[in-house]
């Protein structure tokens, strides 16, 4: 019961990271801290809220949390690489037993012509 409320939590946790991660790597999300930067000149008794919240949130949190999402995200690539290599590897063996059959093949064509050959010049 322990190990499945701990998975829950895990997936949860990465549900979140990877969302989080997903949406601030847009260029909408360029465009609201580009904003949020330039609030201060316009308004500036919002100055001590836009320090605040880049040095202390974005720094402090976003960063680890878009951090872990990337991992999760190399994670995933890195499974599905291996994924590809194994069924590259797969039929890569699976076209040289049908390249030596092949060979076979045409050995045996070739024989049998050649046989045929000797056959009719006699």
């Amino acid at each position: 019961m322990m190990k499945k409320i701990s998975e829950i939590i895990n997936d949860l946790n990465d549900n979140i990271a990877l969302t989080i991660t997903q949406l601030v790597s847009t260029m909408w999300c360029v465009y609201l801290f580009a904003s949020m930067v330039m609030v201060p000149f316009f308004i500036p008794a919002t100055l001590a809220t836009v320090q605040f919240i880049s040095s202390a949130f974005l720094q402090l949190v976003f960063l680890p949390l878009i951090l872990v999402g990337q991992n999760l995200m190399s994670k995933s690539s890195e499974s599905r690489a291996q994924q590809d290599h194994e069924t590259i590897a797969k039929e890569f063996d699976d076209i040289q037993v049908l390249l030596n059959e092949l060979k076979d093949m045409h050995q045996d064509l070739h024989d049998l012509i050649s046989k045929n050959s000797n056959t009719n010049a006699k």
